[in-house]
């Protein structure tokens, strides 16, 4: 038996693992697990068809704002590289997802290989989802904290944010992958769960933590912080401001 098409690991009775993975009836197979039901794979498949519909929206009003002219163009410039960004790795993503399909979206079916495959898509494209956001935070921290127009910011900082972007999501991509080939599945990152549709990093090994949780915890501190500074700062502008245009605010809050 090839290693791609080897089933996972079954843990013996003395596995220290098994607390930290919890079931392990249902990351392998048991007696007690099960695949999952026709609910709860038309729920998956209906919240992708959702996120692949809004990135055409998305993609929609982004043109329909440069063409009319409704936002600054260089507001929505700026904003359309990072959109423009998020909607193609939800996109990659929708698409990985559909690899599933094979196996009537049973991801325990999958061998070795499609499996790795699809976890690695994956990974890449939650992890630049994660650090776009952080980038869209960090720009418009720069832009209110610093009262600098974004015409003038975002030329500078360019280049250094969608490096930290893309670098980042490649480390996140390439560090598990290069594990679990390099270990030849000894240390399997990737997981094929038989109660989940998708093939993604394994929580039994810590890499779900290692990999995703730390990151979308960092992501998600630093955005509720740059949010609580630009309510700080718009409530005493506005204190002291009786000419405030609060539209105005708004598209440089949004648009960074």
């Amino acid at each position: 038996m090839s290693y791609a098409d080897s089933p996972p690991p079954q843990p013996s009775s003395n596995d220290t693992s098994v607390q930290f993975c919890g079931n392990w009836d249902y990351v392998n197979g048991g007696v007690n697990a099960s695949y999952p039901t026709e609910y709860q794979v038309t729920l998956e498949v209906a919240a992708y068809a959702l996120s692949f519909l809004s990135c055409l929206v998305m993609l929609t009003i982004i043109i329909y704002t440069k063409v009319s002219g409704k936002c600054s163009k260089n507001y929505s410039l700026q904003s359309s590289e990072h959109i423009l960004a998020v909607m193609a790795f939800m996109t990659l993503q929708c698409l990985a997802f559909m690899i599933s399909a094979s196996t009537g979206f049973h991801a325990y079916d999958l061998d070795r290989a499609t499996c790795i495959t699809q976890g690695t898509i994956y990974q890449f494209c939650a992890t630049g989802i994660l650090m776009e956001i952080g980038a869209m935070a960090h720009m418009t921290h720069k832009a209110v904290t610093n009262l600098i127009p974004l015409e003038e910011l975002y030329p500078k900082h360019r280049q250094r944010v969608f490096l930290a972007v893309f670098a980042t999501t490649a480390v996140l991509t390439v560090t598990p992958l290069a594990i679990d080939l390099g270990t030849n599945g000894t240390i399997g990152i990737f997981a094929r769960a038989k109660g989940d549709v998708i093939c993604w990093v394994d929580d039994c090994t810590g890499a779900l933590v290692l990999f995703v949780v730390l990151l979308f915890g960092v992501v998600a501190v630093y955005s509720f912080v740059v949010l609580v500074k630009v309510f700080v700062i718009f409530v005493r502008i506005s204190r002291h401001s009786k000419n405030f245009e609060v539209g105005g605010v708004f598209c440089v809050c949004t648009c960074a």
